[in-house]
């Protein structure tokens, strides 16, 4: 299937930014033509056409703050062993580690202290860089939280490309789901009452 010159390039936007959220998507879309919702909704289609002869797909996926991430994925592969040709051996393991604290959370989140005690033979320096390197590839999320005495702690989740391309370590972890739309969640939004977990959409539809 040919693809359309808006398309071809919509297609590396999407393979360049490696998680793109819808509205972010829809900002670049702007910039490169005049499509209404159903054109491009068709282009995205045919993007995914045009690209599963070569092992590829166009996944979508929820993340946790209720938005939706695209990013084009590996089909053949849902491994951490995609990592090897970016990430050295022990930043693979260190990322490993990291995932399957966030998981053991309740609130889905870890302070960078908490990420930086995972390190295995490298410096405080060396592991938060890997950190904001994973953060800024969108494979973690950061947040920063108020403490007391007015100061700032950095908090760690899971970005958006974990639930995207990494499906089978995320059954593998065991990850919690939405109550609400079965959404794979980490870092939800905890309900007092039934102690059933959250993303930020269906907790707006919920206690509307």
């Amino acid at each position: 299937m040919k693809l359309s010159d808006t398309e071809q390039m919509l297609l590396q936007i999407l393979m360049a930014k490696g998680a793109i959220s819808e509205n972010e998507l829809h900002k670049e879309v702007k910039k490169l033509a005049d499509l209404d919702e159903t054109a491009l909704d068709n282009s995205i289609r045919r993007i995914e056409s045009a690209i599963q002869p070569l092992a590829l797909d166009l996944r979508r996926a929820m993340h946790d703050d209720g938005e939706v991430y695209f990013a084009i994925v590996n089909t053949g592969n849902d491994s951490l062993t995609k990592f090897a040709c970016n990430y050295t051996d022990r930043e693979i393991s260190f990322f490993r580690k990291a995932l399957e604290e966030i998981a053991q959370t309740r609130e889905g989140v870890c302070r960078q202290e908490d990420m930086v005690d995972l390190r295995e033979n490298t410096t405080i320096r060396e592991t938060i860089c890997l950190l904001d390197r994973l953060t800024s590839e969108k494979w973690l999320m950061s947040y920063v939280e108020e403490i007391e005495d007015d100061g700032i702690e950095t908090m760690y989740s899971y970005g958006p490309r974990v639930f995207l391309e990494l499906k089978d370590l995320v059954l593998e972890l065991n990850i919690s789901h939405c109550a609400i739309c079965k959404a794979e969640l980490v870092r939800g939004i905890i309900t007092e009452e039934s102690n059933f977990s959250l993303n930020v959409i269906s907790a707006i539809q919920c206690f509307q």
